[in-house]
């Protein structure tokens, strides 16, 4: 473990750029942790307020800190709520607080906080530069301690404080970590995952003071709230958030974005396409098989039985002809057109499989189906698009990929959290293939009508944005 002059050592190496940072560290840093730590600091808040005085808990103003209980804890923290003036002296408050957040932590945990969770704290607070933070916090340094004390000076001073975690599951388990932790200072958090089919009106969570959830959760309400309508934050505005794994999270990929989707009047139309692509997959992938290394396409029905493979096909006649050994066959034929084609190596499968389909759709729509004027332009840029889904959801695996729970296919995070995701429906096409893939009952595609990104998100906070990771820069 660190002491206090390596970890401002460390800061002013690894920060040499900052000079707001170097002057903290240089001026009095060490000497606030060693005044937060100190078993001799008292209260400058209850010594100054003359109804504490005049009560049974004069005491307090000369009992130290660390030696408190919870219910002084919690008078202290009602004490800050009736005096904002306090707030103004923000040195003499933060180390204050800290103090008794401190000891808050050690009868919550039997844990003290150690020198680089309260250093981490003092820089995030470090009000000279209004600017956001964003702290690298060593493995086992205890980032949901940090932020759960980042989070408490925050509310006191009566700021909503939004924490955003990589997961639901992650945002459930520390609000009810840290519940009583909280309550000592007479706050509440909940976490704001939908663990129902959300409909409309305020979610009670975001009436708590500090609030855990993803950072997808968040921009959904939001997007209910701005664009829907719902009311879902009631009146909850973006004071503060404090952000866990931040490198990650201020990555904008496709899967970091929330969408709010609509379903467009006549897409129910579309349905017979899906069917068609599907079908003519599945077609395709029962007539393509690997000889010595090459793989064919077959016009006709593919038997297997033990090692041998069969080819019943028509011939131009329209006559049924069968070939009872194909593999001898295709050793002893220089020609098979008749009977199939050899997929070129260069083009490769995917991109064979791929260009069948479009063919394929494209002909069938132009010679047997009218789409509909208003839908021509949608469908003619989208079939490439359904296509790969198609594909996609032929390869993705159930309980792996996704679930299928009470006629409903439920998409799982995969690649990040592994949670089942109940409320949200993949776009493009690629739910309903999965619904024809299990024959389930089809509903209709959906547009993105609002949508909201990280990046666009974290902006909602201006400069009271902190972010923690073990990984910054990497």
């Amino acid at each position: 473990m660190k002491s206090a002059g390596e970890l401002i050592k460390e800061l002013l190496n690894s920060n040499s750029h900052n000079q707001n940072l170097l002057d903290l560290s240089e001026k009095n840093l060490r000497d606030r942790i060693e005044k937060i730590k100190s078993s001799k600091l008292t209260s400058l808040l209850f010594t100054d307020n003359e109804q504490n005085k005049s009560n049974q808990n004069n005491s307090y103003s000369s009992n130290p800190i660390v030696q408190w209980t919870q219910n002084q804890i919690q008078l202290w923290a009602n004490l800050v709520e009736v005096n904002p003036s306090i707030l103004t002296n923000t040195e003499d408050f933060i180390i204050e607080a800290l103090a008794v957040i401190k000891q808050a932590n050690f009868l919550d945990t039997e844990f003290h906080l150690i020198d680089a969770q309260i250093s981490s704290c003092l820089i995030a607070l470090n009000t000279v530069s209004n600017q956001g933070k964003l702290l690298q916090v060593g493995t086992g340094e205890g980032e949901s301690t940090i932020i759960s004390v980042l989070a408490v000076v925050h509310a006191l001073k009566g700021e909503n404080v939004d924490i955003i975690t990589s997961s639901p599951v992650l945002a459930e388990r520390d609000s009810k970590e840290k519940e009583k932790f909280y309550r000592m200072f007479d706050l509440q958090c909940s976490d704001n995952n939908d663990r129902a089919i959300y409909l409309t009106g305020p979610k009670s969570c975001y009436k708590k003071q500090i609030v855990y959830g993803k950072a997808a959760q968040f921009q959904f309400d939001t997007l209910r709230t701005e664009y829907a309508q719902l009311n879902t934050l009631a009146d909850r505005k973006c004071d503060v958030a404090i952000v866990d794994e931040v490198d990650s999270m201020l990555i904008d990929d496709s899967s970091k974005i929330a969408r709010l989707a609509t379903i467009m009047s006549g897409m129910d139309h579309l349905q017979i396409i899906y069917h068609l692509l599907w079908n003519q997959l599945i077609l395709l992938q029962e007539r393509i098989i690997e000889f010595n290394n090459k793989f064919y396409l077959f016009y006709g029905k593919i038997t297997f039985e033990e090692e041998t493979v069969t080819l019943e096909y028509a011939n131009e006649q329209g006559n049924i002809m069968i070939i009872s050994d194909l593999k001898k066959y295709l050793l002893s034929s220089s020609d098979i057109s008749h009977i199939g084609q050899l997929i070129p190596e260069n083009e490769g499968f995917d991109k064979f499989i791929k260009k069948n389909l479009e063919n394929y759709i494209r002909k069938f729509l132009n010679e047997n189906i009218k789409i509909p004027k208003n839908f021509t332009d949608f469908v003619e840029t989208q079939i490439p698009t359904w296509i790969d889904n198609a594909i996609i959801a032929f390869n993705y695996q159930e309980s792996i990929h996704y679930v299928v729970h009470a006629g409903l296919i439920k998409p799982v995070d995969y690649y990040s959290t592994g949670v089942v995701q109940s409320f949200s429906n993949w776009s493009d096409g690629l739910h309903q293939f999965f619904q024809i893939k299990h024959g389930l009952k089809m509903a209709s595609e959906t547009f993105t009508t609002n949508f909201l990104p990280n990046r666009g998100y974290f902006t909602k906070y201006s400069s009271n944005l902190f972010g923690l990771t073990g990984t910054l820069g990497s």
